[in-house]
């Protein structure tokens, strides 16, 4: 087994007033949040040993990962936001000198082959594994980051938010690391672009050392989390991945004869059976009135988030 560093502590300020109220690895995608889903997935691995790197106030997500059992969790703070290399550096003192996984936390994704990255690091098949995907639209890649991958899968270089993309792969919210990449990762300075210790300028660093670095297809579809807008793609994702038009929590009221439509409800939610809801989600302890029409929407308690529309993912 190696143990699970799940990345918690970033802010949420582009979610706007949504992100005062939930912390990102809290938000809902279908039956449940985004950190029980990874808890979830790499469970199922037999993946037992997880490491939750925190803000400072985290009792919301102590709180929420005691509905998850059977598995061991260890909490560990990151005083002030310095980066997502910053953050996984922080679990250092924990994981100590064994390979482990890294995951973004406000990444929601559609599990694929991961237990065959897990394999080639325990084997020592590879000292890192991105996890990548083919992607279409080049602004996604410039958005994010960009790689520069042989045939063989070999990484040779990786950029954050490239001016141009140097392949149309494109990192996701999963690595797979030998011990040896804390080494590197103590070293990184802070970079110029945001003043943060970046986790991609420590795997560059990791290449040139001379690391065998490798880009993996381990999922199917991923979402980042960064605007509103995306929560309701990922939860549009969930339900096209599990075949449904809606998901309704068993714990919610919905009234006979409402309308819901590629739509999720959430737990203690109620609905009026003269409700109409489209491409919308009821965040926990939401209640619709009766005759309102919802449509590409967030809903919370006491207020309502309105997405501008597009294609679903």
């Amino acid at each position: 087994m190696m143990p699970v560093v799940i990345l918690t502590a970033g802010g949420g300020k582009r979610l706007g007033r949504l992100g005062e109220v939930y912390k990102k690895i809290l938000v809902p995608v279908g039956d449940k949040s985004l950190l029980l889903h990874h808890f979830e997935t790499f469970s199922r691995l037999g993946e037992r040993e997880f490491i939750v790197v925190v803000p400072p106030d985290y009792e919301d997500i102590r709180t929420e990962s005691r509905k998850f059992g059977s598995i061991n969790i260890e909490f560990v703070v990151q005083e002030k936001r310095k980066g997502i290399g910053h953050a996984a550096a922080v679990a250092a003192q924990i994981v100590g000198d064994r390979p482990f996984t890294l995951v973004l936390g406000d990444t929601y994704y559609v599990p694929g082959n991961i237990i065959r990255a897990l394999g080639a690091i325990k084997n020592k098949q590879a000292d890192a594994i991105l996890s990548v995907r083919d992607v279409k639209d080049r602004k996604t890649i410039l958005n994010e980051c960009t790689i520069d991958i042989d045939s063989n899968g070999i990484i040779r270089k990786i950029i954050e938010k490239p001016s141009r993309p140097l392949s149309m792969k494109k990192p996701c919210g999963i690595y797979f690391f030998s011990s040896g990449f804390f080494r590197i990762l103590r070293r990184i300075s802070p970079s110029p672009l945001r003043g943060e210790m970046e986790i991609t300028d420590a795997i560059d660093e990791f290449i040139r050392k001379g690391a065998r670095v490798v880009g993996m297809e381990t999922l199917k579809d991923d979402i980042n989390i960064t605007y509103p807008e995306d929560i309701l793609k990922a939860n549009l994702l969930y339900l096209k991945e599990k075949g449904l038009q809606k998901y309704i929590n068993p714990r919610s009221f919905v009234g006979k004869g409402s309308v819901i439509r590629k739509s999720v409800v959430c737990e203690n939610c109620r609905v009026p059976r003269t409700a109409r809801l489209f491409r919308t989600v009821l965040f926990p302890k939401s209640v619709v009135k009766g005759g309102e029409k919802i449509t590409d929407s967030l809903v919370l308690p006491g207020f309502a988030v309105k997405l501008r529309s597009g294609n679903e993912k």
